[in-house]
């Protein structure tokens, strides 16, 4: 619990492999790593079961807020995506547990479509949490994958201030302008929900506001 506040850690390009990847995610899990953490695993040979146990991680209620976690350039493909959706956003998500302001780059590991469904999944689960970045790009996610994750954005349950970044696969122009409507959508809806919230908080001053005698001169 003596690690700095703000910390990053960049390992990129060192080859730790899964056993590298599980002892990070001990780490991440041990209820003692900083806030405001970056960890840059980029090109680091990790696979399905080092997505597994980092995705344990994230559904442990104890990685830190505010955790950034670059896993670009790894052999994660679809089924590691589909663990992280499943074994660590969605069921985290389900537990009310992932960190808040979460961001996952997933670049450059052939999730597929079927990796972008499972995510896709995990943010329509209803309890992602807020101000969620995911990075995708360049992870040959095509017209399927990009209509499951436009869907979850009009689903109505997607995270407040989600940002997804899906360039660089293979979307076609329409999937494509979809998912930027439904983004752009997304965040007049929340603007909507301030406005709306604000407009109760001035009910509710109002509301308790003692009553006023008029005629009283």
């Amino acid at each position: 619990g003596k690690a700095p506040a703000n910390l990053t850690l960049n390992l990129y390009n060192n080859n730790i492999g899964d056993v590298g990847a599980k002892a990070l995610a001990d780490a991440l899990q041990s209820g003692k790593a900083p806030a405001n953490l970056t960890l840059n695993l980029n090109n680091n040979n990790i696979g399905k079961d080092g997505a597994k146990s980092l995705a344990d991680a994230l559904q442990s209620g104890k990685a830190p807020a505010n955790l950034t976690l670059n896993l670009g350039y790894n052999n994660i493909g679809k089924d590691g995506a589909k663990a992280l959706a499943d074994k660590g956003l969605a069921d985290a998500l389900q537990s009310g547990k992932a960190p808040a302001n979460l961001t996952l780059y997933l670049r450059y590991n052939n999730i597929g479509d079927d990796g972008a469904k499972a995510l896709a999944e995990a943010l329509q689960s209803g309890k992602a949490p807020a101000n969620l970045t995911l990075n995708l790009y360049n992870n040959n996610i095509g017209d399927d994958g990009a209509k499951a994750l436009a869907d979850a954005l009009q689903s109505g349950k997607a995270p407040a201030n989600l940002t997804i970044h899906p360039y660089g696969n293979n979307i076609g122009n329409n999937n494509s302008e979809k998912i930027e409507r439904e983004k752009e959508k997304e965040k007049e809806r929340e603007k909507e929900k301030e406005k709306e919230k604000e407009k109760e908080e001035e009910r509710e001053k109002e509301r308790e506001q003692p009553s006023r005698k008029y005629g009283d001169k």
